[in-house]
Order: C-alpha cells, then sequence, then structure tokens
C-alpha cells in the first residue's frame, strides 16, 4: 500500500496535535527533503541546452546534488565529465575565467553566484563551450538528486520502506521548539530510521558499475 503525505501527518498528528496544518506541511517538507538529499532516493536525469560562448547554465532550484555529467556530441558520441570545482580551476590554470578560447568542456563545477539580492546555483565548465544545442546536440545531460514538493493524497517514493523517518524527523524539528525534553529522543529514532533507509537504497542500486547511456525522449525520474 502506498504512503502518502496525509498519512504522515495523520502519525505526527498522534504525537503533536496542537501543530497547525500549514506548519505540519512546512516541516514535513524539510523532512523529505532532506531524506531525498541523504538517501538518494530521487534521481533523475536533466538534459542542459548550451549556449556557445557561455561557460554556466542555471541549474533548477529543485536539484539538490549533481552526480554526474556527460557530454552528448551525439547520440553515438559522448563521454563523461569529470567534477571539479572553481578553486581547484585557479589552482590549476590562474585566471582561467578570463580564457576566451572555445573548446569542449573535460570537467564540470557547480557553485553558487549573485543573483540580484540572492543567490541560484550554477553548473559551469572548464571551458567556454563552442557550439550552441541545436536538434538536441551538443548537449549536457545531468544525473541529478532532486527536491520535488509533495502534499495531500500524493504518494511518497515507492521505494520508501516505511513513513517513519518522516514522522520522527517532524517530531523532532517541532519537539525542538515546543518540547525540548523529547528532541533527543525524536532525533535518535530518526537516525535509525534513515540508517535503514540508507541500506535499503544500496540494496536496490545494481552490482555491476552504471554504464553511461544515450539519452532518452523525456527524462523520467529514476528510483
Amino acid at each position: 500500500m502506498a504512503i502518502t503525505v496525509s498519512s504522515v501527518l495523520a502519525s505526527f498528528a498522534q504525537h503533536y496535535p496542537d501543530c497547525d496544518s500549514g506548519t505540519q506541511q512546512s516541516i514535513f517538507e524539510t523532512a523529505h527533503r532532506e531524506l531525498l538529499d541523504r538517501s538518494g532516493l530521487r534521481h533523475v536525469e536533466v538534459s542542459l541546452d548550451l549556449v556557445q560562448g557561455n561557460r554556466e547554465v542555471d541549474l533548477d532550484e529543485a536539484s539538490l546534488r549533481v552526480l554526474s555529467a556527460t557530454y552528448y556530441r551525439s547520440s553515438r558520441d559522448f563521454f563523461a565529465l569529470p567534477a571539479t570545482s572553481s578553486d581547484e580551476l585557479e589552482n590549476r590554470r590562474p585566471g582561467w575565467r578570463g580564457e576566451i578560447t572555445q573548446a569542449e568542456p573535460s570537467g564540470f563545477y557547480v557553485e553558487s553566484v549573485s543573483d540580484g539580492d540572492g543567490a541560484k546555483m550554477v553548473i559551469g565548465f572548464d571551458r567556454l563551450i563552442p557550439f550552441t544545442t541545436s536538434a538536441g546536440y551538443p548537449s549536457v545531460v545531468l544525473r541529478c538528486e532532486q527536491f520535488a514538493s509533495i502534499s495531500g493524497s500524493d504518494d511518497l517514493p515507492a521505494a520508501l520502506l516505511s513513513e517513519m523517518w518522516h514522522v520522527y524527523r517532524m517530531c523532532e524539528l517541532w519537539s525542538a521548539r515546543f518540547d525540548r525534553g523529547t528532541t533527543t529522543y525524536w532525533h535518535q529514532m530518526a537516525e535509525i530510521e534513515m540508517q535503514k533507509q540508507v541500506e535499503h537504497s544500496k540494496d536496490l542500486a545494481p552490482a555491476a558499475p552504471n554504464l553511461l547511456a544515450p539519452p532518452r525522449t523525456g527524462f523520467m525520474p529514476v528510483v
């Protein structure tokens, strides 16, 4: 039987019935985001269109972490891009951001950059992109951990063992404000459930190493 958001909130309310529905949903989403980030339950593939002469592309706000990146010249010609960082690039090639030579990238980095009064996440490449995407190529396909807001009757991921991580973590978050004497208990219970989920997620992974595959029509979540 599928686990729904409503069933999680109902279980949480048995412990803290005074928590209003708006706050319930807010702390549920905090717990759910953490679950996805720590357990790898929601992996998606995202295809990026490239623009000649650019180095960076905005990342979707829902993307929690970029796990890998693959550069596609065509459906049959592609290669993995190793992860690096802007600091590492600066150490290896001082002044690299000022380079104007365009070439296929040999690595990628992810960082937060200023965006008006706020900030945004971008994925960048060690070289300026040499071509603009046309008819699907060239492109970069990312494998990401991604957050999706869910509520009400929405189902939680099918690979989730139980609702108890959400319930315990929500109780921990609420008790930290209004019932501090129980916070340590809720934290310990939540960590036990998280460890179970992480081990379960490992068991779901294939024994053989993942191989690069050409992009499909319409990238779908992989759990």
